[in-house]
């Protein structure tokens, strides 16, 4: 009996170790920031008014080099199963007119790819924001987005902004997303 209850205490001991942490020190799942520089767009807003949208943002992204790069070329895309949003931040880096980013009240973030079986989905968005200088975004949503991923373009849309401050001018951000990547071995 003493055998059994340390062959079992061994086993469950290695599925955990298993689970945490592989051979080549790659603990699964891995958080992948995305940032992208040097976003323009142009953007004019008035206090309280929502403007559908959409500003379309292409995520310029190589996902598989990413993922490469982060796990010493052990894996790629093709083992990710399962990709989620973490964090999503915007940061002013330039405003050619009048406005800095407290101009965002209000907005939603969707993901969506140049794929036509992938729907656009809602993954962050923010409320009562007031900060000028970056935009923190909640995300909303726990759903697989590996589709996005496998798509040859990913884009982030901004939709239903409610303007803060008064704003007409054209920004130039950087967008910080933060994607967590689980793997099957």
């Amino acid at each position: 009996m003493k055998k059994l209850k340390f062959v079992l205490f061994a086993f469950i001991m290695a599925l955990f170790v298993n689970c945490t942490n592989d051979d080549d020190g790659i603990q699964p799942p891995i958080n992948i920031p995305t940032t992208v520089e040097d976003v323009e767009f142009p953007f004019a807003s008035i206090t309280g008014v929502t403007i559908e949208g959409p500003i379309n943002i292409h995520l310029d992204v190589d996902f598989n080099e990413i993922v490469k790069e982060k796990t010493k070329g052990i894996l790629s895309l093709d083992n990710v199963k399962k990709a989620e949003l973490k964090e999503f931040s915007i940061e002013l880096n330039d405003s050619n007119f009048i406005g800095d980013l407290s101009a965002v009240k209000d907005a939603d973030i969707y993901v969506k790819a140049e794929n036509p079986t992938v729907k656009e989905l809602k993954v962050a968005e923010v409320r009562d924001n007031k900060n000028k200088d970056k935009i923190i975004f909640k995300v909303v949503t726990d759903k697989n987005l590996i589709d996005y991923f496998k798509s040859e373009d990913t884009y982030v849309v901004l939709r239903k902004i409610t303007g803060g401050d008064a704003s007409l001018t054209t920004f130039n951000v950087t967008i910080k997303p933060v994607w967590r990547m689980g793997f099957d071995f």
